[in-house]
């Protein structure tokens, strides 16, 4: 008989009757098999092992049969993959075979039996046990693979969920997937398909609630169709929402139908909230750029009609009529400059003079302000409880922040209503701001708040009412710049903004700013008074010379006037030194401000200057940081504020020559 590769396997022959037992292991060895003995049952359990591939098991035996020998391999579950044969030449009934078969035995075999049919018999069972092995080896790589598949699912960051049916009723979903839609953390928990879990939260496409089948997984499993780049807002019963980005594919089986479908998504709220944030800062850029081309321009013409405006109303031969009008020129090119003043606020180009303010007190000061602003229809109460905290920030623009909110509470209740203006120090709101900005533990925080009784704000534009241009309000009733100048002021000044509002329960801005230390006592404010030193004034736009020259004239001061920095050292050549001081425009076609002072000051060292200017100081740095060479004014101002610097500056001057104080004026 030819032995075959395949035939070879151990074989365990348990048999009291050593003639029996020597026949059958003969013809196995003979055939090509590993042949193990036994002479009794209880030697048999010891013998046997997992690696054997068939166990021949007689029945008659002393001590334990092999019925029972049987039954205890097969209780044992490293025995029991090991097929039993059993062979008998005495319980040769068919009850006896009936009776081995159901106490576990794989076959029944009865002496005498032809060799042929033996060891066709055993090929059979080392058959079925490489069957058998290799369906253990591949359930047991299956349940590898399925012990790494569910680390990696418990450990990667995205959400993943599986759809186990076509029509997506049996979605289950790993453990950053219940994270993400705030479900119970039980493993193998339905994720979706269910009313309850749907119920929990709502899913929007570019603002539109999408009903489950039409959802990325729903529809990968329906259609057998990818599903990229979808991005999702999930939509909580709680008004919040989380942002996802992913998509679904489909799973077939064998025949090529679809079985299912798996999904995976990543939280992108926070990616969200930085790309609006640069969308944000690129607009504003762009603002600012506009800002800065006009204002310039706009200042400069602001201050010829604001100075001529002033002086005219000097005058002592106006009519009433005549003096309303001019009052109201007057107002109109303050709008002008305030427009210029908040686009610069918006943009963050605007110079902020910060200082240490007491919150309270300056609430206290612009009461009255605010309460004309409002009306008579409007109650506006004040509950301060930061007494005695003080914070840094512009002092103008702090109270325009207040009467931008004020603006903003009374145009939300078009009836009249309650507005509050509450001020306290302590934490801040628990909810994110919306500038972003961390506070320190244990840093004191001065709180102002604005609120008011309205309607409160559409959830459907919350979103945008901090954006440029953006109003909800009627064509000419507003710019939309009022809370887009807020959120410049308070971020300029290093403040935060919090945002409290819901349908029919009104809106509360809050405002956040660090304490800082009550300041040292302030010197006396500069005197205004005029003088009779010349004075130089150096800028190219005409009607803007005329004026400055106009106010310092008016104050006894002997103006020169020269449209160009090549005529102002022409100018200085020929007085021999007379010019005092020299009122300089920074950015003029021929020479800039700055270069004058420079070739000036070559000359005469001491010589000061004052640079007036249109434009952000931000965007004066290519001249040379005009601040750092002489005071700065930035356009428009008043004729106090010119003739305060003049004075100031001239009397510095002469306390630097003289080595002593200035003379008291």
């Amino acid at each position: 008989m030819t032995t075959k590769r395949d035939d070879v396997g151990q074989i365990l022959v348990v048999d009291d009757n050593e003639a029996n037992r020597y026949t059958v292991a003969r013809l196995l060895r003979k055939a090509g098999f590993e042949v193990h003995e036994a002479t009794d049952g209880l030697r048999g359990l010891k013998a046997a092992n997992p690696d054997l591939d068939l166990i021949i098991l007689d029945i008659r035996m002393p001590e334990l049969d092999g019925y029972e020998v049987c039954r205890r391999l097969k209780a044992d579950p490293r025995l029991s993959v090991v097929p039993v044969l059993h062979m008998s030449a005495t319980y040769t009934a068919t009850s006896d075979i009936a009776y081995g078969l159901e106490g576990g035995a794989d076959g029944y075999l009865v002496h005498p039996v032809d060799p042929s049919v033996l060891l066709a018999t055993v090929r059979a069972f080392l058959r079925l046990r490489r069957v058998d092995r290799a369906l253990r080896a591949s359930e047991a790589l299956a349940r590898t693979n399925a012990e790494e598949l569910e680390a990696v699912m418990a450990a990667v960051p995205a959400a993943v969920m599986l759809s186990h049916d076509a029509a997506g009723r049996h979605i289950t979903g790993n453990r950053a997937t219940r994270e993400l839609l705030r479900l119970p953390d039980v493993p193998d928990a339905s994720m979706a398909g269910g009313a309850e879990t749907l119920a929990a939260f709502r899913i929007r496409r570019d603002g539109v609630e999408l009903p489950p089948d039409e959802l990325p997984v729903q529809v990968a499993a329906r259609t057998g169709a990818a599903v990229n780049a979808a991005e999702l807002e999930i939509v909580f019963d709680d008004g919040s929402s989380t942002y996802v980005y992913g998509g679904a594919t489909p799973l077939f089986d064998a025949n090529g139908s679809v079985r299912g479908a798996v999904g995976a998504f990543v939280d992108i709220t926070e990616e969200r909230q930085i790309r609006a944030q640069l969308e944000r800062v690129q607009r504003m850029e762009s603002v600012g750029r506009l800002a800065g081309g006009i204002a310039h321009e706009t200042n400069n013409q602001m201050l010829v009609a604001l100075g001529l405006a002033d002086y005219v109303l000097r005058g002592t031969n106006l009519t009433a009529e005549q003096r309303r009008d001019l009052i109201g020129v007057r107002r109109a090119a303050d709008r002008v400059a305030q427009l210029t003043r908040q686009l610069l606020a918006l943009s963050r180009r605007q110079v902020l003079r910060t200082e240490p303010v007491e919150l309270d007190a300056l609430v206290r000061e612009s009461h009255s302000v605010l309460s004309r602003l409002l009306g008579p229809e409007f109650q506006l109460r004040l509950e301060l409880h930061a007494a005695g905290q003080w914070v840094r920030a512009d002092r103008t623009q702090l109270v325009q922040v207040m009467l931008n909110l004020a603006i903003n509470a009374r145009d939300a209740m078009p009836g009249g209503g309650l507005v509050t203006i509450a001020t306290r120090t302590g934490d801040p709101p628990a909810a994110a701001g919306r500038l972003g900005r961390t506070w320190t533990p244990g840093t004191p925080v001065a709180l102002l708040a604005v609120s008011d009784t309205g309607s409160g704000i559409d959830p459907t534009i919350r979103g945008r009412i901090f954006e440029p241009f953006f109003t909800t309000k009627p064509v000419g009733a507003g710019s939309g710049l009022g809370l887009s100048v807020v959120e410049g002021i308070v971020e300029q000044s290093n403040g935060e903004i919090w945002l409290a509002t819901a349908p029919g329960a009104g809106t509360t801005f809050t405002l956040g700013f660090a304490v800082v230390p009550r300041p040292a006592p302030e010197p006396p404010e500069p005197s205004g008074a005029g003088g009779s030193e010349t004075v130089l004034i150096v800028d190219d736009e005409a009607a803007v010379r005329r004026v400055l020259a106009r106010q310092l004239a008016d104050r006894g001061y002997d103006v020169l006037e020269a449209s160009g920095g090549a005529e102002a050292l022409e100018m200085m050549r020929d007085r021999g030194g007379d010019v005092a001081l020299v009122v300089s425009d920074v950015a003029m076609p021929d020479m800039s401000g700055t270069e004058l002072a420079k070739r000036a000051r070559g000359a005469d060292p001491m010589l000061p200057f004052i640079f007036v200017s249109g434009q952000p100081r931000e965007t004066l740095v290519e001249y040379g940081d005009p601040a750092s060479q002489g005071v700065l004014l930035e356009k428009p101002f008043s004729a106090d504020v010119l003739t305060a610097a003049v004075r100031t500056t001239l009397d510095a001057r002469a306390s630097a020559r003289s080595g002593g104080p200035p003379a008291a004026r």
